[in-house]
């Protein structure tokens, strides 16, 4: 024995409730696919990375002893640098990628560090521009 508003009020109810289940589904976007991973020498790097100030370079030379997906691997990597005699070796990212490179030196410089890296066993040291 409901009342005439009870069921004036029970009757708008599921319309209500449809016309906000319809808007809620428009308002949430739909879930995202994420890109596949993209392969690199060191290890697969996501494509959803941001450089943080792409496009900046100071033309010097750095030695590159190798460049990594992940910062883990990247770390390992310097530490075994470092041992080798080359204190000033650090993890630098660059293009999405973790790099392990003595930066800001003369091509000179450079040259002959990567000379020294090769006779140390890294035969994968490079000079490259920064």
């Amino acid at each position: 024995m409901r009342s005439p508003r009870v069921r004036l009020f029970g009757l708008w109810l599921l319309p209500l409730a449809l016309v906000l289940a319809v808007g809620a589904r428009g308002a949430i976007s739909p879930p995202v696919k994420l890109p596949p991973r993209m392969e690199t020498t060191g290890g697969g790097v996501s494509l959803r990375c941001r450089v943080p100030n792409p496009g900046k370079t100071t033309q010097d030379s750095e030695v590159v002893f190798g460049r990594f997906g992940s910062r883990a691997r990247a770390r390992a990597v310097v530490r075994r640098v470092r041992r080798s005699g080359f204190k000033r070796a650090r993890i630098e990212r660059e293009d999405c990628i973790f790099e392990v490179a003595i930066i800001f030196l003369s091509r000179h410089r450079a040259q002959q560090l990567v000379r020294k890296a090769h006779a140390r066993h890294w035969p994968n040291a490079r000079v490259m521009v920064s």
